[in-house]
């Protein structure tokens, strides 16, 4: 039995807080430092885990509740949810401040009725991916239709479906998180800013499939931003090659001081109306020295689709100088590069959203990764302890050992 507590359990009166695997506990405000007790029956055990002193620090702002059969009318509360996304943001930001984030909690499936969102000092979230889903605008100005990150925001555990518009998703601040959403046919059908852009801030534990844009990159990181732990599968860029004001030659770009660390990009297309080299269906370095470590890049083609086309994972711009290594791909690039196939359970699922990309207990990718500090703590794709053998695993998933899924963990003899 696992036990948390609120003091040293060692000592004379520690106070339980959950117990079981996994366990759950609503903090109240306040400032807290954190125990994790392995028992016996009888009780007896050792403590296997200390957070530093004071190192879980709650503020509690507002919470909101947000319905489709919700009224704005309302209060908010989980019994009168409002009826929208953008009057929840509106009454959150009157209380919200860097030491207070407002909570705003969508239940079911909520469409965007304008240009969308600015999130500040806030938190946006659903009660499951699958169940909970923020849809976008059914008409207006698509130009503007977007999610805003800037400073304190974070968007977790929600699906993003039929977003049209530049920047659906646009994060502005190194203090901006977007965690476990899937975003499904977020697009844009003319030349713009991508439906990810990306400047600063931290993508983890997403999904991206069937978005697409004609014209223009999908996915763009560039500045500080950084993706971890995601995955990218199913998208679609069309370039017009003659076209003077193109934008891009490739699906996904990244420049500036970006990181892209232990994803997993597998079957996007790309296509120009005329054939040129350039086009990439996978990742195109655009400039400055950008971080692209531990990624598994496969089977993305051009001028084709994903069965017929030819395969173009990787491409860098003249000038550009990315720091590339311990990636897995058909081509290969960078230090340390794998070539081999990295053994995916289901890849080529018909549902593009129930493709599988965990690992085989002989994928060469397992222990070939680069360790980066952050992933000490940290889990993979499906919730597993980031590194559970000697290294990281490569790709967004890590073989799952049997490990107890904890932030530490511990292995059984």
């Amino acid at each position: 039995m696992f036990t948390w507590y609120t003091s040293d359990p060692q000592s004379g009166s520690p106070s339980p807080i959950a117990q079981g695997n996994p366990a759950g506990y609503r903090f109240t405000e306040g400032t807290w430092t954190v125990y994790l007790k392995a028992e016996n029956a009888d009780g007896a055990g050792k403590s296997v885990y200390a957070s530093s002193a004071d190192a879980v620090v709650v503020s509690c702002g507002a919470d909101y509740y947000v319905k489709a059969d919700g009224d704005d009318a309302n209060s908010g509360d989980i019994d009168a949810p409002f009826a929208t996304v953008e009057h929840a943001v509106a009454a959150a930001s009157l209380i919200a401040a860097p030491e207070r984030r407002a909570r705003i909690k969508i239940v079911g499936t909520v469409s965007a009725v304008s240009a969308g969102v600015s999130l500040e000092n806030m938190e946006l979230y659903g009660d499951s991916r699958e169940d909970c889903v923020f849809k976008g605008p059914p008409s207006g100005d698509y130009s503007n239709a977007k999610i805003t990150m800037n400073g304190n925001s974070l968007l977790h555990t929600l699906k993003l479906y039929d977003w049209r518009g530049k920047g659906v998703l646009t994060l502005n601040s190194d203090s901006a998180c977007v965690s476990n959403v899937w975003a499904a046919s977020l697009r844009y059908s003319t030349r713009g800013t991508p439906a990810l852009n990306a400047t600063a801030g931290l993508v983890t534990h997403c999904l991206f499939t069937s978005c697409k844009c004609n014209y223009g990159q999908v996915f763009s990181l560039n500045g500080t931003a950084k993706m971890r732990n995601s995955i990218l599968t199913g998208n679609y860029i069309s370039i017009d090659a003659d076209a003077e004001a193109e934008v891009s030659n490739g699906l996904f770009n990244i420049a500036g001081s970006a990181e892209l660390e232990n994803n997993t990009i597998y079957s996007n297309y790309a296509m120009k109306r005329a054939v040129n080299d350039q086009l990439c269906a996978g990742v195109e370095v655009v400039s400055g020295s950008p971080r692209i470590r531990n990624n598994i890049v496969r089977n993305n083609r051009i001028n084709g689709n994903i069965e017929t086309g030819t395969i173009c994972n990787y491409i860098v711009q003249e000038g550009a100088n990315p720091i590339v290594s311990n990636n897995n791909s058909d081509e290969g690039f960078g230090s340390n590069a794998q070539s081999a196939d990295p053994k995916f359970a289901d890849p080529d699922n018909a549902t593009v959203s129930a493709r599988d990309f965990s690992i085989a207990e002989d994928s060469p990718c397992i222990d070939a990764g680069r360790g980066i500090s952050w992933r000490r703590n940290s889990v993979d794709y499906a919730g597993n302890p980031r590194i559970q053998g000697r290294r990281v695993d490569i790709g967004a998933y890590e073989y799952n050992s049997g490990v107890v899924n904890w932030g530490i963990f511990l292995r059984m003899r």
